[in-house]
């Protein structure tokens, strides 16, 4: 036999050994977190089924991320705690409130939400709610293309709540300034920073 024959043979088995232990490795996948979700409110239209079904198989997940969240307030304020959280979510170009609150007694009350960031300032949404002792309110606007360019330019989004025969000094811990941003993805979650969250 030739020596280049025998270098060729054995170059040969070099190979076929170094494929057969690559392919008898184990293969693995980069871990990702998961998600955290936003309970959102349910509306008649078409694109709110695929929010609907992220609702149900991740609520777990949100219940864990906002447990914790909630401001609490002095008791002339009638809300005895506030926990609100903003979920944006830019493939639907959809801003989306959720509010969990306690009250010290059922109360009527005037929900606002905006944002404010470098594009500016930009009105999202307020409602009129009656509040019993305990509950959740859920808000939702849809944005344009000059609002998308706001929300993504957005440093913070503030949650106001307004009641009635409340004492003055009652607005400034009525007034609620979300800053910390969770991205993932197409979407992203507003919250309380952590030293607000303990008032």
């Amino acid at each position: 036999m030739q020596p280049w024959a025998r270098v060729l043979i054995a170059a040969s088995l070099m190979l076929a050994l170094s494929l057969l232990v690559a392919a008898s490795l184990p293969l693995s996948a980069p871990a990702t977190a998961p998600e955290p979700v936003v309970l959102v409110e349910a509306e008649a239209s078409e694109e709110e089924g695929e929010w609907e079904l992220e609702e149900e198989e991740e609520e777990d997940e949100e219940e864990e991320f906002a447990t914790g969240h909630a401001v609490p307030l002095p008791e002339e304020c009638v809300l005895s705690s506030a926990e609100p959280s903003i979920a944006v979510q830019h493939d639907h170009r959809d801003v989306r409130l959720t509010l969990r609150y306690k009250a010290e007694e059922p109360t009527r009350a005037e929900i606002s939400y905006w944002l404010k960031g470098s594009r500016g300032s930009l009105q999202l949404g307020s409602a009129s709610r009656h509040l019993g002792e305990q509950g959740v309110i859920r808000l939702s606007s849809h944005m344009d293309e000059h609002e998308v360019v706001k929300v993504r330019a957005a440093r913070a989004f503030l949650v106001g709540i307004d009641l009635p025969d409340v004492p003055s000094y009652c607005t400034r811990y009525l007034t609620l300034r979300l800053t910390a941003k969770h991205q993932l993805s197409n979407r992203e979650t507003w919250s309380l920073p952590l030293e607000r969250r303990r008032g």
